[in-house]
């Protein structure tokens, strides 16, 4: 099919043998500046964003000759497919007759034939008024078109060229994923049993049903406003949280089914679309579908017991959390803070304590024993200072509730093989602090060494009181 555009005018004899490289160019107009690429990849229904073109030509064209459109920045972009009664082209200054049939099928170039001209070309301008380019084709980057054309003479599209000029910026619609709450709960220890959190707690999010303190964690997404193809459907936020290394979620799953049931069980989690427990019970998994329209949308993970005044279920483990990760779309922060579970368990203080695995008469082994009188498990961790300022820190292990344990023998050397700066052999001086996950009222430490002269009793801070 042919459509002849513009006014009359002659053109010169030697117009075909003269060749300009460079010398039109393009001026994009009627497109959106920043389109979302969420919406694009989203849209199943032949969407495309219009474009409109101004082609100012720089040399002289001859019939037969082929103007080309080429978008570029961005693999695999298309232009929509189109029949032979579009797109609408508009000429000024001379007569030329273009052949707007070559191509039906969405492709990544656009053909034009000249089929006839006359006059003068070189000044001619063009407006391509109805073009567009399939959203479904788009990924992230910069669209861009440019335009060349192909004589008789010429095996490729060098004549006559236009560089590239941009045509939208497609990106993600998502901007940023941060923390706006981090965990900041203290296991109670003194009134619950290390099953809850103290009061005051955070209000548990609507999708879990609680009565005990609960602590919360909100993450923010933030995204971009006015983006061209709103979303088609709504995106999905997925958290990652790993409990502290040695350290588990048990609680959740008191049954030990892995399901975290948030309507009979005593640990509760708020629910999100899913929360699933890795099997090893260490790694949660979150994920909630929501719309990004450019306001900030703030998820809440709650962790609470279901009893106000819990009796029953697995302690919550005190733990600092390592970076979690979040994920929106094709955006990822790897490195969220999301804080840290403390406790208001028992910590002792042992302001002096020998020891010295020399056998013979400078032996002096360390004693510390532990009685656990309350209903629950404990963990026992200890920070060691010795009188050279040398530091570590290690896990003496787990008491049952009803039990007494040793802790200052394979224990605590355990913890002192790790010290590199330590010489027990030859003896060293130790300031040390034990934590325990367990009531103070119900705990009690008998702390001192063996020695040569026999049992020297040290006191601590629980047993000076």
């Amino acid at each position: 099919m042919f459509r002849s555009y513009g006014k009359a005018a002659v053109i010169a004899a030697v117009a075909a043998t003269c060749a300009y490289s460079e010398a039109a160019t393009i001026r994009v107009t009627g497109a959106a500046s920043n389109v979302s690429a969420e919406g694009a990849a989203r849209n199943t229904t032949g969407a495309t964003i219009p474009v409109t073109v101004d082609l100012a030509m720089g040399a002289f064209q001859t019939r037969d000759s082929v103007i080309r459109l080429s978008l570029g920045g961005i693999t695999g972009a298309k232009f929509a497919s189109y029949n032979a009664s579009s797109p609408s082209v508009s000429c000024t200054d001379g007569n030329i007759v273009l052949d707007v049939t070559r191509n039906t099928a969405a492709q990544g170039t656009w053909d034009f034939g000249i089929a006839s001209t006359s006059g003068t070309t070189s000044s001619l301008s063009c407006t391509f008024a109805s073009l567009a380019v399939t959203a479904t084709s788009l990924s992230s980057g910069t669209l861009t078109v440019a335009s060349a054309v192909k004589r008789v003479s010429d095996t490729d599209f060098v004549y006559d060229t236009a560089s590239a000029k941009t045509v939208s910026t497609v990106a993600s619609q998502i901007s940023s994923i941060s923390v706006v709450t981090a965990f900041n709960g203290t296991v109670d220890y003194t009134d619950q049993q290390g099953l809850g959190f103290d009061a005051p707690g955070d209000t548990a999010a609507g999708d879990i049903t609680a009565l005990g303190s609960a602590d919360n964690l909100v993450v923010r997404v933030g995204s971009v406003a006015d983006t061209y193809l709103s979303f088609a459907s709504n995106l999905t936020f997925a958290l990652t949280i790993e409990a502290e290394s040695g350290k588990t979620f048990a609680w959740l799953d008191s049954d030990n089914n892995g399901v975290l049931n948030n309507t009979t069980g005593v640990g509760r989690i708020s629910t999100g679309s899913s929360v699933t427990l890795d099997t090893a019970k260490n790694t949660i998994t979150y994920t909630k579908t929501a719309t990004f329209t450019g306001t900030a949308v703030d998820f809440t993970v709650s962790f609470a017991h279901a009893s106000a005044t819990p009796s029953t279920g697995i302690a919550i483990e005190p733990m600092a959390f390592p970076a979690a990760s979040a994920t929106v779309s094709s955006l990822t922060n790897s490195a969220l803070e999301v804080g840290s579970w403390g406790s208001n368990g028992t910590t002792v203080k042992i302001p002096y304590m020998p020891i010295n695995t020399t056998p013979g008469s400078s032996k002096i082994d360390p004693i510390i024993i532990l009685t656990n009188r309350s209903t629950v498990t404990g963990t026992v961790t200890v920070n060691i200072v010795n009188a050279r300022g040398d530091s570590c820190a290690g896990t003496l292990g787990t008491i049952e509730g009803g039990q007494t344990k040793s802790l200052g023998g394979s224990p605590l050397r355990a913890v002192l093989a790790g010290c590199a700066d330590y010489n027990i052999a030859a003896g060293e001086a130790m300031n040390i602090s034990l934590t325990a996950t367990l009531p103070s009222s119900t705990t009690e430490l008998f702390t001192g060494y063996n020695a040569e002269s026999g049992r020297v009793t040290v006191v601590n801070s629980l047993n000076g009181n």
